[in-house]
């Protein structure tokens, strides 16, 4: 990357701006990016010459949206102003030149690496980036599914911190889980029992308030007035090689088998295809 060349005398210029300072120390959390189709519209959405907002699709804003909130996770720059639009966060990013080439090179080796065979979840999510075995960090999941002011939601995704997620406008409810729990992180009440009974099906628990006569139990058991679509996102641990955020990997959409109890409720879901066969390990042996 630039700086790793102006480092080694490759690169005779670099970016020593608050911005291009800031800008450099979020490339790296591209790393994850793995499915072509999202790493290519991710440089294109951040290149000089990319597409004018004006000129975006529906799925291309949805994608903007992702890249904004992996570069500024609560929408603010890094003095803490807020950024006015996604517009205005793709200005910024095409007034420096060097960030889509670097994104390039940060993405490049994680989707050569991947082995993964990706297909659109279908449902509410139909219409977004998103794919089934893809991996995405928590702000950008969350930008995916319609967290954000672009849809109207007042929530930044880099402010949410609950494992359920519900986004009305969009009609998606996003499950996410992480199987590794320790007390640094986990008290005794979120603990819960989350893991793999076979490839196909996951026993997981929801939060520890919920009954299933709440507005949350009624949205997981399907007995709400609006019907949504849930997403289930599992990752292994909570941070990565960096110390930083772990990201999930999208297991698609899910459907109802059975449930029992409250507070928390123990539900078993059905995944529409079957998990990639290193995390089912990971999953199945969290059950013990």
């Amino acid at each position: 990357m630039t700086f790793i060349r102006h480092r080694a005398g490759l690169a005779t210029t670099i970016d020593v701006s608050p911005t291009g300072a800031y800008l450099r120390g979020r490339v790296r959390n591209f790393a994850h990016v793995d499915d072509p189709a999202r790493a290519q519209a991710y440089v294109a959405l951040s290149s000089p010459q990319g597409p004018q907002w004006d000129n975006l699709g529906p799925m291309q804003r949805i994608a903007a949206e992702m890249l904004f909130y992996s570069v500024w996770p609560k929408g603010r720059d890094q003095d803490d102003q807020l950024i006015g639009s996604i517009r205005d966060g793709l200005d910024v990013l095409r007034a420096h030149g060097w960030f889509s080439d670097e994104l390039r090179e940060v993405m490049e080796s994680s989707v050569d690496a991947s082995r993964a065979v990706f297909e659109r979840p279908g449902g509410n999510l139909a219409g977004t980036p998103l794919v089934v075995h893809g991996t995405y960090r928590r702000e950008e999941l969350l930008a995916a599914i319609g967290v954000g002011r672009a849809d109207g939601d007042a929530r930044m995704p880099g402010d949410v911190r609950e494992g359920v997620v519900w986004v009305e406008s969009t009609g998606i409810g996003a499950l996410s889980v992480q199987l590794e729990k320790d007390s640094d992180s986990f008290t005794d009440t979120t603990m819960y029992a989350d893991y793999a009974i076979n490839d196909t099906l996951f026993h997981w628990q929801s939060q520890s308030a919920t009954t299933p006569g709440s507005s949350s139990g009624r949205r997981l058991l399907g007995e709400h007035a609006q019907s949504f679509d849930l997403a289930l996102f599992v990752r292994q641990r909570g941070n990565d090689d960096l110390g930083k955020g772990a990201p999930y990997t999208f297991l698609g959409l899910v459907d109802l088998v059975s449930y029992s109890g409250s507070k928390p409720i123990s539900i078993t879901w059905r995944l529409r295809r079957p998990m990639p066969h290193g995390l089912y390990l990971a999953a199945r042996a969290a059950a013990t």
